[in-house]
Order: structure tokens, then sequence, then C-alpha cells
């Protein structure tokens, strides 16, 4: 009977029974992560929700949100103050004064005009045009625009009846250097002296001033007692 012949063990190192299922599930695995990789937009994971974040924020910029973050909604912008219609107030009193519906009795020839109320004597009139009542205070209102001059007006004669005076001096300016070379101002000053329940309400009388004084540039403007 006949011996059988043992098999030397394999050299060490070299018995891999396993071998090609450990190489089929790396190439798996490898296979795997290329194809996710594929799938996957650049710039990482997050890349495609940070994107779409970016498009939302660009497309409501400028966007008044309906509520704060308190869950109220927003408070209106305070609007700016309506300034008076100039224009259109200067055609509403000239409309007036060609029906006779002001209270002041206006002469305008030229560049010289005067005003005053129908109590105001003519002899009154006369010291004034003359003159003869010494101004107490004056204001300048060159430079201004009518909306400012129309304020300063207002604060100025206010003013000087708090203090008691009788008579002030109005610079206007003769228009010389305004558009068209009109005088502006001065066809303004004219309205608001003359408008009754404004500035007019505190006005006795006006008329042109002296040379001295400014001339048709100026006006002499006597004031109701306060």
């Amino acid at each position: 009977m006949s011996r059988k012949r043992r098999q030397d063990p394999p050299p060490p190192g070299r018995h891999r029974p396993f071998e090609n299922l450990e190489v089929a599930r790396r190439e798996r695995t490898r296979t795997e992560r290329t194809r996710t990789e594929a799938q996957t937009p650049r710039g990482g994971a997050g890349a495609g929700a940070s994107g779409d974040d970016d498009l939302f924020l660009e497309s409501v910029e400028g966007v008044t949100p309906l509520v704060d973050a308190a869950g109220r909604p927003p408070s209106p912008e305070p609007r700016p103050a309506r300034l008076p219609d100039e224009d259109g107030e200067w055609h509403t009193f000239a409309r007036d004064l060609l029906k006779g519906n002001v209270g002041f009795d206006i002469r305008w020839s030229d560049e010289f005009v005067e005003g005053c109320i129908q109590e105001v004597s003519r002899e009154t009139m006369r010291r004034l045009r003359r003159g003869e009542f010494a101004w107490q205070d004056h204001l300048d209102l060159h430079g201004m625009t009518r909306q400012e001059a129309r304020l300063v007006i207002e604060d100025f004669i206010e003013r000087a009846r708090r203090r008691s005076m009788r008579c002030v001096l109005i610079v206007h300016g003769r228009g010389k250097g305004s558009h068209g070379g009109l005088p502006v101002l001065k066809e303004k000053l004219v309205a608001w002296l003359a408008r009754q329940g404004g500035i007019g309400s505190k006005v006795l009388a006006f008329t042109s001033a002296r040379p001295c004084d400014g001339g048709y540039g100026a006006m002499y403007v006597l004031l109701r007692s306060g």
C-alpha cells in the first residue's frame, strides 16, 4: 500500500484564497465613488443649495417686507410736507384783485407799487410814501426762494409786532438778476401783504421805498398794532 505524498504548504505570503473577492470589492467601491462624484455639483455637496439661496436673495433685493421681525407691518415712510402752490395763489390773488375782493386798495405803475386797507387815510399814505415813518427793522430777501422768503417774512412781521414796531423795511430786489429779469419776489410780496387771513391780517399799508432805502427794490410796511 503506497503512502500519499504530503503536499508542502504554500510559501508564506502567496496563499490568498479571497484575493479575487477583495479585488472585486475594491473595484466596486471605486466605481460607486466615481458615480457619486459625477452626480455632485462642483463646489461640494452644499453648492446647489447655496446657489439657489443667492438667486433668491438677488431676486428679492429692494423688496419691502410685509412684516418686520416681530410680525408687525413696517411703518410707512413720512411724506414731505406740502408746500403752498405759489403760482396758483398768485393767480387767485390777481383774480380777486380785479374783482375787488381784496381788502387792500392797490396801485401799481411800472415799478412803483403801494397798497393799504380802506381805513388808512390819504395823509397816512403820503407820509409813508415820503418815508416819514422811520423804519425800525429791516429784512433782506436776496438769495431766497419763494418758499423760504414767505416763511421768513411771516416770522419777521410777527416778531416786529410783538416788539410793538410800527414800520419795517423789506428789501425784495428788482429782479434784474433773476430769470427773465422779472421781480418774482416783489410780486409775491405784494400778494402776501395784501391777502386776508395770512400776513395781510397784520398789515395796514405798504409802498415802494425812497431811493435812499432801496427804491423800487424795497418796501415800507406799516403794521397793525399787536
